[in-house]
Order: structure tokens, then C-alpha cells, then sequence
């Protein structure tokens, strides 16, 4: 965001801003170097062994191009995921081909996606994945709260009721975003009480096995910018604790793969 754009944004969360000297000097700082976000978070997940799925538009203003192109070649052979973010728009104009085939000047080796501002039907949404050859699918969420919109913690291929067959492609659901845990239109939480809420969540549900899908946007880190990557990093040292692996769409979608076909 251009600097009048990131004040509405900073003047919106004004609730969830800590008002300290620190913080408001990085929140200056990000003024002009919030893309530096991209490449910290991928220091810190190569500092703990965990690599994670990054999700890209089709379209850029012709200022963000370079950024771009240079952040998805950093990623490729690097063990982190590349994947589209498709445009709601595309999806309700039922023009995700023409999406598709622009997002591939930046990376034709992607295999999935997730929907931009998760907007869609369902239904609609899965034909025309099927119809373009995405494997998975990374959008089914309840935006409002956190759990599973489909129900299962594993990877699942979802039913479609009008052909009477199961969709080809494979449903990752979103179990937390960010978003719904600090944004007012959601649980508005500070951040104190987003981390805890975070934890309780993710200690309760990794019983069930399975996958779980987190979803940070680099903009989350705008705002009280130390504390929330602090955050982030306190996740990735929860999971390495406990042994359990954080890894891409890619790969939960690879390891299903393979799953299935011994049976």
C-alpha cells in the first residue's frame, strides 16, 4: 500500500495498535519497507526448518511487477510452495481460464489455489476448478471464527450433489486466518488475546491428526509489527516441540496422493 493507503489501513486498526515509542517507530519504518515482511517471514520459517505455501494474483499494478516476479523466483526450488490467488471476480464471471493463464507468466509449475477475499459459491467455484486442472483448494473457511467449515481435519475430495460425483479436486480446508482473529468485522480480538485463542485452538485440535491450514497475510505484520512476528515465530517453536511438521499445500496434497493409492 502507497503511504495514504497504509494511513486508512493503520487509522482502521487504530483500536489494535500498541501506542509505545517502538512500535510506533517501526509502524514509520513500514511506511516505505513493508515488502520486507516477505522475506522475514521466510527467514524465519528456514530458521525453524518449515516451509509454507505463498499465494499470488494474476494481476499487479505495473510498480509491483518486478517485487513480484522476484518474489516468486526466490521461492522456486526453494522447498516453498507458489500458489494462485485467484480473483473472486474471475470465479463469479466464470472467467477462471483467462485468470489462470495470466497467473502463468509468473509460475507455470503451481498446482492449487485459494480465492482472493475467499468470496465464492461453492459449487460454481469447484466446476470451474475441475474444469482448469487445479488439484487442491485452499478457500473453504468460516471467516468468522475458527474451525472446519467441511468438517474433517483431513484432506477430502468434496461431493458434487447436481452430477452426482465426487470433484477432482481435493479440498484443503482453512482452519484459522488472521484475519478472523484481529479484523472488528470478525472476533476483533488484541493481540494478546488472538495469540491465546490461537494456541488453545491449535493444542485442542492437533488430537484429531489430519492437517491444519494457517493462514497469515503478509499485511498482518504491518500492525504491531515485533509482537506479531514474535507470534508467528512462538507457533513455528510450538509445532517443532512437538515434532509435527509444517510444510506446503504441495506437499499435504502429494502426501494424500500417495495415501490413496495404497488403498
Amino acid at each position: 500500500l502507497p503511504f495514504k493507503e497504509y494511513f486508512k489501513h493503520s487509522l482502521r486498526n487504530r483500536r489494535y495498535i500498541e501506542m509505545n515509542f517502538s512500535n510506533l517507530i517501526d509502524m514509520a519504518k513500514n511506511t516505505w519497507s513493508k515488502k520486507k515482511y516477505f522475506k522475514i517471514i521466510k527467514d524465519i520459517e528456514r530458521k525453524h526448518g518449515a516451509v509454507s505455501s505463498f499465494f499470488f494474483l494474476s494481476d499487479y499494478p505495473t510498480e509491483h511487477r518486478l517485487f513480484v516476479d522476484g518474489a516468486i523466483n526466490s521461492l522456486e526450488e526453494s522447498g516453498f510452495g507458489i500458489g494462485h490467488h485467484i480473483s473472486d471476480k474471475s470465479v463469479f464471471a466464470k472467467e477462471l481460464g483467462s485468470d489462470k493463464a495470466r497467473f502463468e507468466n509468473f509460475n507455470s509449475a503451481f498446482i492449487g489455489e485459494r480465492v482472493h477475499t475467499l468470496r465464492f459459491d461453492v459449487h460454481s467455484l469447484f466446476l470451474q476448478l475441475e474444469e482448469n486442472s487445479y488439484d487442491y483448494d485452499n478457500s473453504l473457511l468460516f471467516a468468522e471464527n475458527l474451525g472446519y467449515r467441511t468438517g474433517f481435519s483431513y484432506p477430502h475430495y468434496l461431493f458434487d450433489p447436481v452430477n452426482k460425483k465426487t470433484f477432482n479436486t481435493l479440498a484443503l480446508p482453512l482452519n484459522i486466518m488472521d484475519g478472523t482473529l484481529v479484523d472488528g468485522k470478525y472476533l476483533g480480538l488484541d493481540d494478546g488475546n488472538a495469540e491465546q485463542e490461537l494456541f488453545q485452538f491449535v493444542d485442542n485440535n492437533i488430537n484429531y491428526g489430519g492437517g491444519l491450514s494457517i493462514l497469515f497475510h503478509l499485511n498482518f505484520f504491518w500492525i504491531n509489527s515485533k509482537r506479531r512476528v514474535a507470534i508467528y515465530e512462538r507457533l513455528l517453536n510450538y509445532f517443532n516441540e512437538r515434532n509435527i511438521k509444517v510444510g506446503t499445500c504441495e506437499e499435504i496434497y502429494y502426501w494424500h496422493k500417495d495415501a490413496r493409492s495404497m488403498y
